[in-house]
């Protein structure tokens, strides 16, 4: 997540100087639900999340845009055997490129696989 921040940060004055501009950052899914296996990536995915909706807002009208890219899983590197659902590579870039060409651009890039996460209601359990 610092590295996301550095980048944008070293970048924006220059883009805001411009007037034109996109940064796209890239969050997962697991950015709207709590993931017990790897809860640091998934907090860290959704403190992009929160920076890129903060940074959108801040940088509204200066012609600089702020587009998130939120994938599902996505087959690459042997992830097909861990997950089976896993969205393989090909179909997840040619839904990225479709979803990007929209006029206007949106400020999320939901690809298909990831809504039942974006619209999850809360967790059940426990204190919950």
């Amino acid at each position: 997540m610092v590295g996301t921040i550095r980048v944008i940060d070293a970048s924006t004055g220059h883009l805001v100087g411009r007037g034109a501009g996109t940064f796209i950052t890239v969050t997962s899914g697991i950015a709207f639900l709590p993931f017990p296996p790897m809860p640091s990536y998934a907090a860290s995915k959704a403190g992009v999340h929160a920076y890129s909706e903060a940074l959108r807002a801040q940088l509204d009208g200066t012609g600089v845009d702020v587009v998130e890219l939120v994938p599902p899983a996505v087959a690459i590197a042997g992830q097909e055997k861990v997950n089976p659902r896993a969205l393989p590579l090909d179909d997840f870039a040619t839904e990225v490129m479709q979803l990007l060409s929209a006029n206007p651009t949106p400020g999320e890039i939901l690809v298909k696989g990831v809504h039942m996460h974006r619209w999850a209601g809360p967790a059940a359990g426990p204190g919950r």
